[in-house]
C-alpha cells in the first residue's frame, strides 16, 4: 500500500470510529404528544386562539404555548387539563396567565393510559381576553427500535371541546441542532417551511388532528452522510459501504423512508469487496429474515457461522430490541433454532 492510500485508509477509519460514539439519548416509546388545553365538563368559555412554538433539540423539545380565552360574564373560573401520555416526563413545567403563575398538579392515568396536568383558570370579564401560557421541555417520541426516528407531535383535538370554534391555531417548530435534511415526515403537509422552521397555520375550524414532525436520528443521518462522502472518494471502500448499508438498514427498519433494496444492494457490494466481514454477513441475514425469507437469511448465517459461531452484533445502528424477533442472537443459536 502506498503512502497516499495508507493515509486515506487511516482517515476513513478515524472518521468511522468517531461516528461510533455519536448517540442520541433513548426516549421511551410512550413519551407521547402534548395536547391543547381541554375544559373539564361543559363550559361557555371560548378558546379564541392558540399559538404554540416548539424548539426541537436532539432528544427533546422546548415548548412555549399561549392560549387566549374569551370571557362570557357567566363563569368566574374554569377547570382545565392538558392531556399528555406521561406527564411526569415533562421538565421545567410552568403555567401562568397575563398576571400570575398558576398552581397545577398531575392527575392519574385515564382509561386510555394517559395522564394529564390539571389547573384552574380565572375567567376574564365578558368579551375580554385572558392569555394562558404553558412552557415545558418534553421528550421526543421514540419508535419501536432504538434507531427509529424521533417525533415531536401536538394533539389539537382537545381544543374542539371548548364553546364554539377556535378562531386560529398556529404551531411553529424550529430545529435547534438538526439539519433540515433530517426531517423524514411532516403531518399534515404544510408548504410553510424554510430551512429549520416549519409552521402550521389553521384558520377557523374544529381542529381534530395531530401535528407532527419526525427526524432521522443523528447517528443514522451522519453515518449515512459521512459514508457517502467517503464512497465518493473511494467507491471500493468496503468499510464505508458497510456503514452506509447499516444506515440504510436502520432507515428501512424504521419504515418511514428508504427501502430494504437499497440496503441489500449496498451491503452485497461490501460483501463482494470483503467476503469475511462479519458485520456485513449479519446485517444481510437479518434483512432477509425481516422480509420473511429465512432461506436467504440462512445462506449468510451459515457463512458467518463458519467464520465466528459466537458472533454477536454490537453495531451502533443495530437495535438491541430487534434480537428478540430473530431466531438467535448468534449464528450458532440461529442455526440451532432453524434446524
Amino acid at each position: 500500500m502506498n503512502r497516499t492510500n495508507a493515509q486515506k485508509t487511516s482517515r476513513i477509519a478515524s472518521v468511522l470510529l468517531a461516528l461510533s460514539f455519536i448517540c442520541t439519548a433513548a426516549v421511551a416509546a410512550d413519551a407521547a404528544a402534548l395536547s391543547s388545553l381541554q375544559p373539564v365538563g361543559r363550559t361557555k368559555t371560548v378558546l379564541a386562539a392558540q399559538d404554540i412554538k416548539a424548539v426541537i433539540g436532539a432528544d427533546s423539545a422546548e415548548v412555549s404555548a399561549f392560549f387566549h380565552i374569551l370571557g362570557n360574564g357567566i363563569e368566574d373560573s374554569v377547570a382545565v387539563v392538558m392531556p399528555v401520555h406521561d406527564a411526569e416526563s415533562l421538565q421545567e413545567l410552568t403555567i401562568y396567565t397575563d398576571n400570575e403563575s398558576l398552581d397545577w398538579q398531575f392527575e392519574g392515568s385515564t382509561a386510555s393510559g394517559d395522564s394529564r396536568i390539571a389547573f384552574t383558570v380565572p375567567c376574564p370579564a365578558k368579551d375580554s381576553y385572558l392569555g394562558i401560557g404553558v412552557s415545558c421541555t418534553v421528550p421526543l417520541v421514540a419508535g419501536k427500535y432504538e434507531t427509529d426516528d424521533l417525533t415531536f407531535n401536538w394533539d389539537l383535538a382537545p381544543s374542539a371541546l371548548w364553546e364554539s370554534e377556535v378562531e386560529s391555531s398556529r404551531l411553529i417548530a424550529y430545529l435547534k441542532y438538526a439539519e433540515s435534511d433530517q426531517i423524514t415526515a411532516i403531518e399534515p403537509h404544510t408548504d410553510s417551511r424554510d430551512n429549520n422552521r416549519t409552521m402550521w397555520q389553521i384558520g377557523k375550524m374544529e381542529p381534530k388532528q395531530t401535528l407532527s414532525i419526525s427526524l432521522m436520528r443523528d447517528d443514522v443521518f451522519f453515518s449515512r452522510q459521512t459514508a457517502r462522502e467517503l464512497i465518493a472518494e473511494d467507491p471500493g471502500n468496503a468499510l464505508a459501504l458497510f456503514t452506509l448499508g447499516a444506515a440504510e438498514f436502520a432507515i428501512a427498519l424504521n419504515g418511514k423512508s428508504g427501502s430494504w433494496d437499497s440496503a441489500v444492494k449496498t451491503l452485497e457490494t461490501a460483501h463482494r469487496l470483503d467476503p469475511k466481514h462479519t458485520g456485513v454477513l449479519w446485517f444481510l441475514a437479518v434483512i432477509w429474515e425481516c422480509q420473511d425469507k429465512p432461506g436467504k437469511a440462512a445462506e449468510y448465517i451459515r457463512l458467518l457461522n463458519e467464520l465466528e459461531p459466537a458472533y454477536h452484533c454490537r453495531h451502533r445502528l443495530f437495535p438491541e430490541t430487534l434480537f428478540s424477533e430473530l431466531p438467535g442472537a448468534t449464528p450458532e443459536e440461529w442455526l440451532k433454532k432453524r434446524n
